[in-house]
């Protein structure tokens, strides 16, 4: 005998398993939705477009220091004004920066120089004396730092390594003199090595075998 009360169940029990089966398709479709009404919308960021530097050449940073000779007092009025512009050289540091290296006489063998940082904006020009830390002896073993803006000898500047070398002869033999390092660090030149031979007893050594003052 078929069982009429149980198959008028069986389209209430097929309904429950469809609505069932609908469920977890809603809340992704509401979890979804909520999702994305949670996110912020990116605002793009604009790109900052840098600052180009006008460009100085050598010639013209050169006459506008010589321009400013009473103003920047250098060489303390000792300079050879025939020959000195034309013997002084400018090195770029980095962008709208320079060394300017200004000869202000020769001696009997080696020139004597002073320095300037000449710093480039897009609004002004700033020129500013540089120091230097240098060495001396006192002839019986001891030394002392100071500093100076006038340095004397043969300079040599290494673009790539930002380097000042500068060898001072003590007298024309060449048998005697130092070698001193300058490193450029953030905004001035560093002593970074410190050479001396004081002997000028007629034995002659490469500049580079000097013994070994600093560090």
């Amino acid at each position: 005998m078929i069982n009429y009360q149980f198959w008028r169940f069986i389209p209430l029990v097929l309904l429950s398993l469809l609505l069932w089966s609908c469920q977890p398709q809603e809340t992704k479709e509401n979890d979804s939705d909520s999702l994305s009404n949670s996110v912020t919308p990116v605002t793009p960021v604009t790109p900052v477009t840098p600052v180009s530097l006008p460009s100085k050449s050598s010639e013209e940073i050169l006459d506008e220091i010589y321009a400013r000779q009473d103003e920047l007092e250098f060489c303390k009025f000792e300079i050879d004004n025939s020959l000195s512009q034309d013997a002084s050289s400018v090195y770029q540091i980095k962008d709208g920066l320079y060394l300017v290296e200004i000869l202000c006489f020769l001696g009997a063998y080696q020139g004597n120089y002073e320095y300037f940082l000449y710093s480039l904006t897009p609004s002004e020009v700033e020129i500013k004396p540089l120091t230097f830390t240098i060495i001396q002896s006192n002839g019986i073993g001891n030394s002392t730092k100071t500093k100076t803006t006038s340095m004397a000898g043969f300079s040599k500047y290494n673009r790539e390594k930002k380097l000042l070398t500068i060898h001072t002869k003590y007298r024309g033999l060449a048998d005697c003199g130092s070698l001193a390092k300058y490193q450029w660090e953030k905004s001035e030149f560093q002593l970074i090595e410190y050479r001396e031979k004081e002997a000028c007893d007629g034995i002659y050594l490469e500049v580079e075998n000097y013994p070994l003052v600093y560090p």
